[in-house]
């Protein structure tokens, strides 16, 4: 039985910390914002289906989301993040084909589903509707 509660508490410490106002930090944060990305695709709920919850949360972290979203010069996070979310979906599509979803998927969704209105009502829609049309809708299942 994995334990992802630990594994999700250093990554956000470590997130917090390295996302700090000190002048260093400040010339790095879109090569730290890169880095943590490349870490999250790497683990992805396909490849470690025990740390979904914990995966969903980190990507759903409010100051992961501003970052990547909102504070990024020229919308550079919003390729990033579009990838981690059609990850989630790759994730979910199978069982969302069966249309019987077992109660450890219900809240999975249920998070995903609170993520993507997180993004609409914050964003203003702009990057959902930019990434729609560009990938969501191949990967979500009809």
């Amino acid at each position: 039985d994995f334990q992802q509660l630990p594994y999700q508490r250093i990554f956000v410490m470590l997130f917090l910390e390295l996302n700090g106002h000190e002048s260093v930090l400040e010339t790095i944060n879109f090569q730290i914002l890169t880095a943590y990305f490349h870490t999250l695709h790497i683990l992805r709920p396909a490849k470690s289906p025990g740390f979904a919850y914990a995966w969903l949360e980190l990507v759903s972290h409010r100051l992961f989301l501003g970052r990547m979203l909102g504070l990024t010069p020229q919308q550079k996070g919003w390729m990033m993040y579009a990838q981690l979310l059609c990850d989630l979906f790759k994730y979910l599509a199978p069982f969302l084909r069966n249309a019987e979803l077992a109660k450890p998927v219900t809240v999975l969704y249920k998070g995903t589903l609170r993520v993507l209105l997180v993004l609409l009502h914050v964003f203003s829609c702009n990057f959902l509707c930019v990434f729609t049309h560009y990938g969501f809708c191949d990967v979500i299942p009809p």
